[in-house]
């Protein structure tokens, strides 16, 4: 089994990585999650990218009191 696997991924061994791409936008969803607020955390501290965030609520103050609680904690 295990030589049939390395036969079968030879034809991917001469495949580089990608190299890593700077986006400049970005949209990221389940940003008032658990992970998601990390994630964004990540991607404004590391990246230079703009953020969209989609957040669900009766109005925009309220959206953004509930991203920033969110990401108070």
């Amino acid at each position: 089994d295990v030589s049939a696997y390395r036969t079968g991924y030879q034809k991917y061994s001469a495949a580089g990585a990608s190299p890593k791409k700077d986006y400049g936008n970005i949209m990221l969803t389940g940003t008032t999650g658990f992970l998601g607020s990390y994630l964004l955390r990540d991607v404004l501290t590391e990246t230079g990218a703009s953020v969209f965030v989609p957040v669900r609520g009766k109005s925009v103050e309220d959206c953004a009191q509930r991203l920033a609680q969110k990401l108070s904690y």
